[in-house]
């Protein structure tokens, strides 16, 4: 997140690998996103989506109905 803030990002798109071949995110995973969506509308740096992604296929928070909208509740 620092890296986008110092570069001027206007938002941020995450993602990150399940190499066991699980798309479904851990509990982990949805707090750490949980977490950096609320720190980036603190910092005026939006988290758009965040992706899981294996050898085959992905999962997108968005897609899923896991944010609400840009500004709302989160799960």
């Amino acid at each position: 997140m620092l890296s986008a803030y110092e570069q001027n990002a206007y938002a941020m798109i995450i993602a990150h690998n399940h190499p066991s071949g699980h798309l479904q995110p851990s509990e982990e995973d949805l707090l750490f996103t949980k977490r950096l969506r609320q720190l980036g509308q603190l910092m005026a740096l939006p988290l758009l989506d965040a992706f899981i992604v294996t050898r085959t296929s992905y999962w997108s928070f968005v897609e899923e109905g896991r944010f609400e909208d840009e500004k709302g509740p989160f799960l």
